[in-house]
């Protein structure tokens, strides 16, 4: 079997990072599935056509519906005139931007990978072959940075992830009156931005006197689990949006895998991953948020406990180890 993967990015875009490139890596390691990945970003209309229409591929995965015009049409002359199997897979609401490139996509597809619950229930609507295949994590190597928690002077909360974008849709919002009212309460700790790209205003919307600020603009998803090791407590704040609704709760998943319990906005996909008073805390007001980091602060035990079965949660269900298999499997079927 040999596939193409059409894909938005490069190794530094996360989604193509964690659903194209490191799959097709696992793929090739451990089922012999040779792939060939070609970036929107990076490559002609032309090129993909030339792609798309040679024999050289089995089956043809789409991530996301990012491509033009003209190669969307090329991925569908290619599943009907050549009869060349398509996946469609799906991490975030692709819909509410690209409307009719993404409704095309799924009818097309024979199978749908979809993400999360939502882009499972949008995706139901015009496929009736959809697949839940969230964003996953090398368990095992995130394991290695696992925190062990213990009682501080001053404690952690981390965020990790694309920071501008999640400034301009105003999830760090949420957070800073959360991060004010605990400091009023005399609670000693500091906020850990990975992932800040330089933003200055999401960068001097934490500066206070009352807490300090660790500010991280990049690092390489294979250092990621590092970063994370620093954390009594991860985060993730998100607006109730339909396009938040959708997202995979990647943050949340790789925070349990490194044993750090997560409090996360009640939005979406982090209600099925985070086990609410389990692994972790799902909250929506401020007084929620508040009430869930005093406990976990307040508590080495509870951070503890929470963590192994946070870990244990992300080994059964959103590792590699545990579902690469079903991805391959789903595959085969083509």
């Amino acid at each position: 079997m040999r596939i193409l993967y059409l894909t938005k990015g490069d190794r530094k875009v996360a989604s193509s990072n964690e659903r194209v490139w490191i799959i097709a890596d696992l793929i090739r390691k451990h089922y012999r599935i040779e792939s060939d990945i070609v970036s929107a970003r990076h490559a002609s209309t032309w090129l993909i056509a030339k792609k798309l229409l040679s024999r050289s591929y089995d089956i043809v995965i789409a991530h996301k519906s990012i491509f033009t015009a003209g190669s969307v049409l090329c991925i569908i002359l290619a599943r009907y005139l050549f009869r060349r199997p398509l996946v469609y897979d799906l991490d975030d609401a692709q819909w509410l931007h690209s409307p009719w490139k993404s409704r095309l996509l799924a009818r097309a597809a024979d199978i749908v990978f979809a993400g999360s619950h939502a882009i499972m229930e949008w995706a139901e609507r015009y496929n009736r072959n959809v697949i839940h295949m969230p964003t996953l994590v090398d368990h095992l190597h995130f394991s290695r940075s696992g925190v062990d928690h213990a009682r501080k002077d001053v404690y952690t909360i981390g965020w990790v992830g694309g920071g501008p974008e999640h400034f301009k849709k105003g999830n760090f919002h949420i957070l800073k009156p959360v991060l004010d009212e605990l400091a009023r309460r005399g609670y000693k700790f500091q906020i850990y931005l990975v992932g800040t790209r330089g933003h200055e205003l999401l960068e001097k919307l934490f500066v206070s006197m009352h807490y300090g600020l660790t500010i991280v603009p990049f690092v390489p998803y294979d250092h990621v689990p590092e970063q994370i090791h620093m954390f009594d407590v991860g985060v993730m704040p998100l607006q109730d949006t339909p396009f938040e609704r959708a997202k995979c709760a990647a943050k949340a998943i790789q925070y349990m895998a490194c044993r750090v319990p997560p409090v996360v906005s009640a939005v979406g996909e982090n209600t099925y991953v985070v086990d609410n008073g389990v692994n972790g805390f799902c909250v929506s007001t401020i007084d929620e948020w508040v009430h869930a980091l005093e406990v976990l602060l307040s508590d080495t035990g509870l951070r503890n406990k929470m963590g192994r079965a946070g870990l244990e949660k992300v080994a059964g269900s959103y590792s590699h180890e545990a579902i690469v298999k079903h991805y391959v499997k789903a595959l085969e079927t083509l």
